[in-house]
């Protein structure tokens, strides 16, 4: 049977039940699902629901892309908005002349450019414009559109043909077992395939009516045929209420058959769709399940749960032998069986080698020979895992690798293989092994290491045991595979592949090979077909090849999703059993694989297109670009704005592809991705971009490739406007340049000119200054030397003073010492003389006149701020400022010390200065 996938409604998130299949021009698959419209692209699923909420029953895709649908008294078609979302619009509410009462359509068909809904009870045609109803008196179950006109299955009844007005009976219900046509298949040459419910098919030319398929009537009458359809390489579909799906090809022979027990998650199909990939969908009562009958592979329909995961097939015509974890199987194809099981062999078969007409069986037990229907032990050693056939002396031998020695078997005179000898000197497991043309046995540890074993002339010993922990420099010890290509042995050890140079007797890396590998470089395993062609294997991917001359060429890469990725982890393993077909060993079944070249280039391929196209930024509104624009798009700019591509590829082949896409203009490299995530770019600045989207299969085959011109419009400061004010702009500021820099000029010219003249001033003020200050100074001296002056005046009143005062005393004692000797008039006279000379108000005029010019109107500014002062004050004062001492003023005005001192206090109380106030500093600072 072909690949199948299933989907349930955990993965469409939608309801249960898929009434009708149908597949859009741009490759989107469409289901009538009970929640409404879900879509697939090959990644997404989206579901649509009905504004009223209604189940959908029926689908139709027009030439124009519309997508017409049918349910519960509605019905109507979807369209896509710029956005890529599909938006409802309702036709049923379109008309007044018409009610619907329970009307439920259940198909959709197109005659001359008008669509009819079928229902029940009535119909409904759409021209475009108008929408009509119109009241049956029969049952329809179907509408089936042909060349000219649709043939309608009536129930009880028969097959009628509509022409767009009439119905017409063809073919009474009589002719085809009085069973109900549930589907009918249109032929090329307008011949019918009619299916029925309870009888078979039957094959119609408008003429005669006769069983088709009739070896499978009764079990199709079981399994209640429901829907039908064609693939384009004549495989008829048929879709049963009971049993799943049938095929059969156009010799009326039955191709495959999918029910539950084969894998179909349920049993009853509502819905068939062929899709131009030549795929079938089926729309199930319970999920949707897609079967990829346009691949090269078949997989086995039969439960092999109990034979186990398969290590190893041989084809011997006409069995298939199987070796599993669990024995050997023989396949019958007469019998269509696996039953039957060999007693001996009942436990790991990890190899089976066809050598001549005799099978060797690598057993977990020992060794086996099958010939014919014998059975034969060869050996008792356990694990026999691979075995090799070379020529020794003329002779033919095997070797083998078990879970601890090498085993030699060789023939015996009836040409059957025979044990020879154990090499007991070997005791490793070993899993792969090779012999070198110069008859070193090369063997892999089953975990670590690789053996070279040389053996002596008689194969009995080994003379050299040599081992290799590791073919990698930075590891000290790693698994190493031992293949063979070309004739030459291979090493791996999954980074790359060497081989051995018998010339220096050592192991290089095999760098020719390794170029030509590309990634397969890291394969663990070669399988040979023939002698230039083989299978590479690494950890998920098969690749056919041929090296021929030392070029590798690939004919075919096979991922392991192909094959339901049900591979035997580390034993891989496919094997030919005819030209170009393969059988690959997988756990709990097989496959088969039919190589045709070319097969993979003429296959249909996906459309690559853009669900949509957005920009957005915070806080705006999400635009939505024209998805189909040939011409470069246009955008503003804005520093957050954030394109987002949404890819989408409707290959349903190719369902492991991998996208590479890159903005050019960004100068990125290309990014892989394995899920059609929307593809965002943020902040981008502006310039010219074209995002590109190249589409690969898992095997790396560029499928299709995609791009999107964009512009955005640099900002308005950089554009096309701003520039022009920009160029005035500049000129501007040059002319302000030119007139700044001849204003400086002109004005540094007035500032030089005004500096010179203020240098010419400071000057003049400076020598004025000078004069002012040499007068000042000149003042200051005369003031100095009139100071001195006056204080020498002083002094010379108060020297005067005091020689009076001597000699009015002397004067005074004289006449007490001489008393009337001394006559009175004479003495009064002198004491009077010398009374007016002493302190006189004229030397006080002349030094209060000398002291004012001096100090600058002392006397007037201290009388004006202190007008309390007495002249005995200011006299006082001038004395004080003069820093005469207290009994030097006490001469100078004739009083005592005491006096002095008195004066003092009242010129303090007077002037209003505190006791700790320096009088004296205080006359001397006043001005």
């Amino acid at each position: 049977m072909p690949f199948l996938e299933n989907f349930s409604r955990d993965v469409y998130h939608g309801g249960t039940q898929n009434w009708a299949v149908a597949q859009g021009h741009d490759g989107i698959m469409y289901f009538a699902n009970n929640d409404g419209l879900l879509t697939f692209d090959g990644k997404k699923w989206k579901s649509y629901k009905l504004p009223s909420g209604i189940r959908l029953r029926a689908l139709y895709v027009n030439d124009d892309g519309r997508i017409y649908s049918g349910g519960f008294e509605e019905f109507g078609y979807w369209e896509k908005d710029d956005r890529g979302n599909l938006i409802y619009y309702s036709l049923s509410k379109q008309f007044n002349d018409f009610e619907l009462r329970n009307d439920e359509v259940w198909s959709i068909a197109k005659l001359k450019g008008t669509i009819y809904f079928q229902t029940f009870s009535s119909y409904f045609s759409y021209d475009g414009k108008n929408v009509k109803g119109e009241k049956l008196g029969f049952t329809p179950l179907s509408f089936k559109e042909a060349s000219d006109c649709i043939y309608v299955n009536v129930a009880r009844e028969g097959l009628y043909a509509f022409n767009g007005s009439n119905f017409k009976l063809v073919l009474p219900v009589q002719q085809v077992g009085n069973s109900d046509i549930t589907a009918i298949l249109p032929l090329e040459n307008e011949d019918l395939i009619l299916c029925t419910g309870s009888a078979g098919m039957f094959y119609y030319n408008h003429s005669t009516c006769i069983p088709w398929a009739a070896a499978y009537s009764s079990e199709l009458s079981r399994a209640v045929i429901n829907r039908a359809t064609m693939t384009s390489d004549s495989i008829y579909i048929i879709g049963t209420i009971h049993d799943g799906v049938y095929a059969f090809d156009k010799h009326q022979q039955l191709a495959w058959k999918i029910g539950k027990d084969q894998g179909l998650q349920n049993s009853t199909v509502l819905g068939l769709c062929i899709d131009s990939f030549n795929n079938v969908w089926v729309g199930l009562d319970n999920g949707i399940s897609l079967i990829l009958q346009s691949l090269p592979f078949r997989f086995s329909s039969k439960n092999l749960d109990k034979v186990g995961s398969v290590y190893s097939v041989r084809y011997v015509e006409p069995y298939l032998y199987l070796g599993t974890n669990q024995g050997l199987y023989k396949y019958d194809p007469e019998k269509d069986d696996y039953a039957y099981f060999f007693p001996e062999i009942s436990g790991q078969v990890w190899d089976i080698a066809n050598l001549g007409n005799q099978l060797i069986i690598g057993y977990n037990d020992g060794a086996f020979r099958i010939k014919g229907n014998e059975v034969t032990r060869l050996a008792s050693i356990n694990g026999g895992a691979c075995v090799r056939q070379f020529r020794h002396n003329g002779a033919e031998y095997l070797i083998q690798g078990t879970y601890t020695h090498l085993v030699v078997y060789k023939k015996n005179r009836a040409g059957d293989w025979e044990l020879a000898h154990v090499i007991q000197e070997f005791v490793n497991p070993v899993r792969q092994m090779e012999i070198d043309h110069c008859n070193n046995i090369w063997a892999s540890h089953v975990e670590k290491g690789l053996f070279k074993v040389k053996l002596d002339n008689n194969l009995e010993k080994a003379q050299e045991i040599k081992l290799y922990r590791s073919l990698s420099e930075d590891r000290p010890q790693e698994k190493i595979y031992v293949s063979k290509i070309g004739g030459r042995i291979i090493f791996g050890n999954g980074i790359q592949l060497y081989t051995y140079d018998d010339l220096t007797d050592s192991i290089i890396s095999f760098d020719k090979l390794n170029e030509q590998l590309g990634e397969f470089k890291s394969l663990h395993k070669i399988i040979p077909v023939n002698d230039n062609r083989y299978w590479l294997v690494n950890n998920n991917m098969f690749a056919l090849v041929t090296f021929v001359d030392n070029k590798l060429t690939f004919l075919r890469k096979i991922p392991f999703s192909y094959l339901n990725n049900k591979l035997v982890n580390e034993f891989e393993n496919v094997t030919e059993i005819a030209k170009d077909i393969y059988i690959f060993c997988l756990e709990n079944s097989v496959c088969l694989y039919r190589y045709e070249h070319g097969a993979d280039e003429n296959r249909a391929k996906g459309k690559t297109f853009f669900n949509s196209v957005q920009v957005s930024s915070p806080g705006k509104n999400t635009v939505y670009l024209p998805v189909n624009s040939v011409n470069r798009t246009k955008l503003e700019y804005d520093k957050d704005n954030t394109l987002t591509f949404d890819v989408a590829f409707p290959d349903y082949c190719h369902k492991d592809y991998y996208i590479k896409y890159r903005m050019d203009g960004l100068g990125e490299n290309w990014t892989k991705t394995v899920n059609n995530l929307p593809i965002k770019y943020s902040r981008l600045p502006y310039g010219k971009y074209t995002f590109e989207a190249d589409i690969y299969s898992a095997s790396d085959e560029l499928l299709d490739k995609i791009s999107y011109p964009v512009t955005i419009n640099p900002p308005f400061y950089l554009s096309y406007w701003a520039f022009a004010f920009y160029v005035l702009l500049f000129i501007g500021l040059i002319i302000g340049v030119k007139w700044y820099i001849s204003h400086t000029i002109k004005r540094n010219r007035q500032k030089i000119e005004q500096e010179q003249e203020r240098l010419r001033r400071e000057e003049l003020e400076r020598q004025e200054k000078n004069i002012i200050q040499l007068k000042s100074e000149k003042l200051e001296a005369e003031l100095t030397h009139k100071s001195k002056e006056l204080a020498s005046s002083t002094m010379l009143i108060i020297n005067k003073n005091k020689v009076l005062q001597v000699l009015k005393d002397e004067l005074t004692a004289q006449k007490e010492a001489l008393g009337t000797q001394y006559p009175n008039k004479y003495y009064n006279k002198l004491v009077h003389i010398i009374d007016e000379n002493i302190g006189s108000d004229n030397d006080w005029e002349v030094f209060q006149t000398n002291f004012d010019r001096i100090h600058e109107g002392f006397f007037r500014k201290l009388k004006a701020t202190y007008p309390d002062l007495t002249a005995n004050d200011l006299k006082l004062c001038a004395f004080l400022r003069l820093n005469l001492s207290t009994k030097d003023i006490a001469h100078l005005m004739n009083i005592s010390v005491r006096g002095v001192e008195m004066g003092r206090y009242r010129v303090r109380k007077k002037l209003n200065i505190s006791s700790e106030e320096n009088l004296v500093e205080f006359m001397i600072e006043f001005k």
